[in-house]
């Protein structure tokens, strides 16, 4: 049995809509930032990840991924 701490909860969502995944949207968050640039070796492009990679804390986080659809949900079950 799988058990959650009492900060996570889980959402249903419907199959084959990566567009409702929040992992999805922060690729394309990171996707966008390492697009388009040429890196002169692949140390400075595991560098410039690893940056990216920090930068991801809450705020951001939530800038990201924080969709009406994941609030309404949330908030239908957490009465904040």
């Amino acid at each position: 049995m799988l058990v959650l701490p009492e900060n996570i909860v889980l959402l249903n969502i419907p199959p084959y809509c990566p567009e409702l995944n929040p992992a999805e949207k922060i690729w394309q968050w990171m996707k966008k930032n390492i697009a388009i640039k040429i890196y002169d070796t692949l140390d400075d492009l595991e560098q410039k990840i690893e940056q990216l990679i920090e930068k991801l804390e809450g705020e951001i986080v939530k800038s990201i991924t924080a969709y009406q659809f994941y609030l309404k949900a949330y908030y239908s079950i957490f009465k904040v």
